[in-house]
């Protein structure tokens, strides 16, 4: 079959959902229509450690302490019927702290099971799932090891308590083929690591639950207004690796500057301040025009793609986008 392509935004969509895109994650475990997907996919991930009978999803955003305080946005939250808490997170791109991030998040949730008057502090426990298109560095032991699980252990690993959990996916250590899946946990694995580049469904998936995923996740399935969705989601996630990349990029050509400058500064340390001064003024102004420059050209791959449809004016594109009308004004007329 021909691959998809939405008729509205003109991208190119595929026969399945990415599940890491916001739209294909939540159409798929963040769905009170489909809960039994989540229930499934979370029982396998705590590999009997708890066993879910039912959630209840709860709201995704939670302000601080203060007004003036950092809102919290969650992927997916929810609550089991005993009181226990299990928040989903996906990551598409690398970010430094995302284990200091699910910490956050987690004190949060602990936080707010305190109640008013006298309690004992005996807690609900809270499990944080982390799926991950990248890997931690710093624990690497062996790459094959995709499920990561953390808990509170003393050097002898004699556990703290039973109420806190971590569990990063970590997609890049999933090696599997699709004739080598044996368990449910390795289905579902494959499929938010494959599923949106798949052109035909392997038998391995066609089995159980996954036999309701795969029309679930068929974008021949979609309402119009679901297939536009997707498409921008689509196009947010594809902006958020160049990004990475760019800064990846950028930061190598960084490193070998400054290399090329300190063996510069090793031959003249005479003049050591005056071309300190100006390097830092050279980087500054670098960094200001590349991230205004970054900015723009993000800017732009999103308003190409709107006008490919071409149903929207100029100003209903910078009212449903945020862009100055000028600018949008330019990248219609260079497309011309």
């Amino acid at each position: 079959m021909e691959t998809m392509v939405c008729e509205d935004s003109g991208v190119a969509l595929g026969r399945y959902l990415d599940v890491m895109t916001d739209f294909g994650f939540k159409r798929l475990l963040g769905s009170e229509a489909h809960k039994e997907f989540l229930i499934h996919f979370l029982n396998q991930v705590l590999l009997g450690k708890q066993v879910i009978k039912d959630l209840t999803f709860a709201r995704n955003e939670r302000q601080g302490l203060e007004n003036t305080s950092r809102k919290s946005v969650y992927d997916i939250l929810c609550t089991g019927i005993d009181g226990e808490q299990f928040l989903i997170e996906v990551q598409r791109t690398s970010q430094t702290y995302f284990a200091d991030r699910a910490l956050y998040y987690a004190s949060c949730l602990i936080h707010d099971q305190a109640p008013r008057g006298y309690w004992n502090y005996k807690l609900k426990g809270v499990y944080v799932i982390g799926i991950m298109n990248f890997c931690f560095q710093s624990y690497q032991t062996d790459s094959r090891q995709y499920l990561q699980s953390f808990t509170i252990q003393n050097k002898s690993n004699t556990q703290l308590t039973d109420s806190l959990e971590f569990l990063f996916l970590e997609l890049p250590n999933f090696k599997l083929q699709s004739d080598e899946l044996q368990t449910d946990l390795e289905r579902w694995v494959y499929l938010l690591k494959h599923l949106g580049s798949l052109k035909e469904i392997p038998v391995s998936l066609k089995q159980g639950i996954f036999n309701e995923i795969i029309p679930i996740a068929s974008v021949s399935n979609l309402s119009n207004t679901d297939c536009m969705n997707y498409a921008f989601s689509l196009m947010e996630m594809r902006d958020d690796y160049a990004r990475r990349m760019d800064y990846e990029e950028n930061r190598k050509l960084g490193r070998e500057e400054g290399r090329e400058e300190g063996r510069e500064e090793g031959r003249e340390e005479g003049r050591e301040e005056g071309r300190e001064e100006g390097r830092e003024e050279g980087r500054e102004e670098g960094r200001k025009e590349g991230r205004e420059e970054g900015r723009q050209n993000t800017q732009r791959v999103i308003i190409q793609h709107i006008l490919v449809a071409g149903n929207l004016s100029v100003p209903e594109i910078a009212a449903m986008t945020g862009i100055e009308e000028d600018f949008i004004r330019q990248v219609k007329a260079s497309m011309n």
